[in-house]
């Protein structure tokens, strides 16, 4: 276990040193002492500890005869050196050490430090930040921070004022300040951001002394009490919160009345956080860009514009987590985990007038016509082959005639005259059963197409879209879901900035497909996208496009991020954003079936006259193929006879 410890610290060391010329400090043990002291009380075991020194340490010799349990050289007698010595020794930290003048970026840690010492002589700490900042791995803002002056300081107060100055620009506010006091003492300072007369509204005003270090030869704190206050419950006190959203029902909902944002799965999350905290909210005026997105040049637009260049303290409406955005912003624990579908077009009903046809396939018509061919050359076959034609009627004695009464049989009409011989008369009964099935059927069948004519193929695949050949959309985040064997759909895709709009185009318009979350589409279909007798004007496709999670962003190293991960962790387990969500789909199906109600459907349907079109434009071709039948045979009789 010692040997997995000692690996451990020297697999992850870094230092942040700037190089100070420090006056010697008497008090050094004390000061040790009491570094080590709130080490040991506040800091978290198996955690990064950062230490920026007061000049460059030498660097370890790497020669056999080394200890190398050591950072430094034992011999020295540096108070920073001392103290690194002494922390190593209790092998509870991985510590980071490293020089400002040698400082690299090829190094990349596990995990964010979680606290740090900061050792300086009362003059300004800022180029120490700074050399860490330079490297992306080795700063948290969330960390807890100790600084260690190293010498006595008369105007305390304007020291302390730059120090927490500094670090609060940074968004910095676990701070822990040491000093010594006249008394060869060392005065413990913190401040807490959002408590007057300490700070108003994360603006400084002045330091609390918390603690005092008594230099008796063992060294103690005179009030031992917790220095830190990170794990306690944050009230700041009514200060805003500042937010940037846009109206996108049901995640963010606009009261057209008063204008504000009343109601929402992401509203009533972040009320929730905001009532916990006791915070006030602002919103700041909706984006032209709403989303936004990342440019090519770098720079953030829209709603994540606002919060990554600090306008915001939070942006939300029904964010997804994707990668390009994690690395610029801090984002909160995710609240749901949700499905995406392909929002396409409703299978469009066949028009009124193709009912009558589409009773029977193409290849079943074709055989009926084909019977009735075949029908006639039967009855002509048995009507010539008997020895004596004068027994039976002259009506199928001839083609025609025999073709005219096979098809007055199909059509349900009785013939002119019934066979008189038996071969005739038996195959007659067969083709009437025959001919009377098939009109059975038609007859069913074609009262349910001409109340209903039914719908077209409907789109139910990413295939079936790309063969529809109709344009789609989404917005740019979405291409992180796109899986590498369906990158075609991202040469040929739309980009939809504006999805209320995209979602639009596909209800009314029924030209476009899109994507958006599985809880926007139950929400619009309740009765956003309805039309009067109640019929849904989107579908989606059977299977969902992708999952992702949604989530808050905040700037990064925001004071926020840590207390909106805690509260949004409460309210999901206690099943809280389940519970708001069905609320808002239960309000708005009452509200639909009260808008609906005058325009409920009988149960009867009354057949008008777009029901029956099928049946009339058959009567016209009928009408059109006898005129045109009954010219030609006036043309024909004036031709004979001018012959």
């Amino acid at each position: 276990m010692a040997k997995y410890k000692q690996l451990t610290f020297y697999s992850v060391l870094l230092i942040s040193v700037h190089l100070i010329c420090v006056q010697s400090c008497e008090d050094s043990p004390q000061l040790v002492a009491c570094a080590e002291a709130i080490s040991n009380l506040h800091f978290s075991s198996g955690r990064t500890l950062v230490a920026s020194l007061l000049k460059t340490a030498r660097a370890p010799n790497t020669s056999k005869s080394q200890d190398k349990r050591f950072l430094f050289n034992p011999a020295t007698t540096d108070v920073t050196e001392s103290s690194l010595r002494n922390l190593h020794s209790y092998t509870q930290w991985p510590i980071m050490v490293s020089s400002a003048r040698n400082f690299t970026n090829s190094y990349t840690l596990r995990d964010k430090p979680d606290s740090y010492i900061f050792w300086t002589t009362g003059s300004s700490i800022e180029e120490q930040i700074q050399s860490l900042e330079c490297h992306r791995d080795s700063w948290n803002s969330r960390a807890r921070f100790l600084v260690v002056v190293t010498k006595y300081i008369r105007d305390i107060g304007s020291v302390l004022k730059d120090f927490f100055d500094s670090l609060r620009r940074r968004n910095v506010l676990d701070v822990v300040i040491v000093v010594p006091n006249m008394n060869q003492n060392l005065d413990v300072y913190s401040w807490n951001p959002f408590e007057v007369p300490s700070g108003n509204c994360g603006i400084f005003s002045e330091a609390i002394l918390l603690d005092k270090w008594v230099t008796d030869p063992n060294g103690h704190f005179l009030k031992n009490i917790s220095l830190y206050k990170r794990n306690s419950r944050l009230d700041v006190q009514r200060c805003p919160i500042t937010a940037s959203t846009i109206s996108f029902p049901p995640h963010v909902m606009l009261d057209d009345k008063t204008s504000d944002y009343t109601n929402g799965l992401d509203i009533k999350l972040l009320r929730f956080v905001t009532k916990a905290i006791n915070a006030s909210v602002i919103f700041l005026p909706p984006s032209p860009e709403l989303w936004g997105e990342k440019l090519e040049n770098g720079t953030w637009t829209g709603i994540v514009g606002d919060v990554f260049y600090k306008r915001a303290d939070v942006g939300f409406c029904c964010y997804m987590l994707v990668l390009n955005k994690a690395l610029d912003m801090d984002f909160t624990t995710p609240y749901a985990t949700t499905n995406f579908d392909w929002v396409v077009p409703c299978a469009k009903p066949y028009p009124p007038w193709s009912s009558i046809t589409r009773v029977f396939s193409p290849t079943v018509w074709l055989l009926v016509f084909l019977a009735v061919s075949v029908s006639a050359i039967v009855m002509l076959f048995l009507s010539v082959s008997r020895k004596s034609l004068s027994q039976e009627v002259t009506l199928y004695t001839d083609m025609a005639g025999c073709f005219s009464s096979s098809w007055a049989l199909l059509l349900g009409v009785s013939v002119f005259k019934s066979p008189t011989t038996a071969p005739v008369r038996i195959f007659f009964i067969f083709w009437l059963s025959y001919c009377m099935s098939i009109n059975t059927v038609f007859q069913t069948f074609v009262t349910s197409f001409l109340v209903d004519p039914g719908l077209k193929k409907q789109i139910n695949s990413v295939k079936d879209l790309l063969d529809s050949g109709i344009q789609y959309g989404y917005h740019t985040d979405i291409d992180t879901f796109v899986p590498h064997a369906m990158n075609s759909l991202k040469g040929r895709r739309k980009i939809c900035s504006n999805i209320a709009s995209c979602m639009e185009r596909v209800a009314l318009k029924q030209d476009f497909a899109t994507v958006v979350s599985r809880e926007t589409v139950q929400y619009k279909k309740t009765y956003s996208f309805v039309d009067d007798s109640g019929k849904v004007l989107v579908c989606t496709i059977r299977n969902p496009a992708f999952t992702a999670h949604r989530t808050f962003y905040l700037s990064r190293g925001s004071i926020y991020t840590d207390v909106f991960n805690t509260l949004i962790q409460i309210a999901t387990e206690a099943g809280l954003v389940d519970y708001w969500w069905k609320d808002i789909l239960t309000a708005s199906k009452i509200k639909a079936a009260v808008i609906r109600r005058s325009m409920r459907q009988e149960e009867y349907l009354v057949l008008e006259l777009k029901h029956l079109q099928g049946a009339f434009y058959l009567l016209l071709i009928g009408y059109c193929i006898s005129v045109l039948s009954f010219v030609s045979e006036i043309l024909s009789h004036k031709r004979k006879k001018n012959k």
